[in-house]
C-alpha cells in the first residue's frame, strides 16, 4: 500500500502504481477462480446491486441454501440508514491526469474484460459474469453451496488457500 503525506504529488507515478496493484488484483483473482470449483462460486454485478440490492442478496443466500427471511430486515434498515447518510459525488479522474493512456489500460485489460462480459455501462453488464467466493458462513446447519464450501475447508487449507 503506498500513502502519500506531500504537496508534491507525482500524478504518473501514482497511475502506474494503480494499474500496476489493479493488474495484481485481476491475476490473483482469476487464479483464485480456477482453484475455487463452480459450484462454491457465484457470480455478482455490481451495478445490479447498486440497482437492486434485495434482489442480489436473495440470489446470494439461495445460492448458499439459506433463507434471507430473518436477515432482511436487518438489512433493509441498514441499506435506509446507510442512503440517508450517504451524500454521494462522483469522482471525476481521467486516466491522461494520471499519464496513463485509454487505449493502452484497455488493451491491458482486455482479456479480463472479454473473460467476464464487461462492458462500458452499467446497463449492458447486467447479468454477465462477475465472481465473488464465498467463505464459510456462520451458520452451523449448512446446506447447498455453504456445506460444499465447508466439507472443501480442509482441501483448501492443504493446498495453502483460504482456510
Amino acid at each position: 500500500q503506498m500513502i502519500i503525506h506531500s504537496d508534491q504529488v507525482d500524478a504518473a507515478k501514482i497511475g502506474r502504481e494503480w494499474l500496476r496493484k489493479t493488474d495484481l488484483q485481476i491475476e490473483r483473482m482469476r487464479a483464485a477462480r480456477i482453484a475455487i470449483p463452480e459450484s462454491q462460486r457465484i457470480d455478482v454485478c455490481y451495478a445490479d446491486v447498486e440497482a437492486d440490492w434485495s434482489a442480489v442478496m436473495a440470489r446470494i443466500y439461495r445460492f448458499l441454501d439459506m433463507d434471507i427471511g430473518p436477515a432482511l430486515p436487518a438489512m433493509t434498515r441498514y441499506i435506509t440508514n446507510a442512503g440517508r447518510a450517504l451524500h454521494r459525488h462522483p469522482h471525476r479522474y481521467s486516466l491522461s491526469a494520471f499519464g496513463l493512456d485509454a487505449g493502452a489500460v484497455e488493451e491491458q485489460f482486455r482479456s479480463y474484460v472479454d473473460a467476464f462480459g464487461l462492458a462500458s455501462s452499467p446497463a449492458e453488464t447486467r447479468g454477465a459474469n462477475r465472481t465473488v467466493a464465498f467463505p464459510d458462513p456462520a451458520s452451523r446447519h449448512q446446506t447447498g453451496a455453504a456445506a460444499r464450501w465447508q466439507a472443501a475447508k480442509p482441501a483448501r487449507a492443504a493446498s495453502g488457500g483460504r482456510g
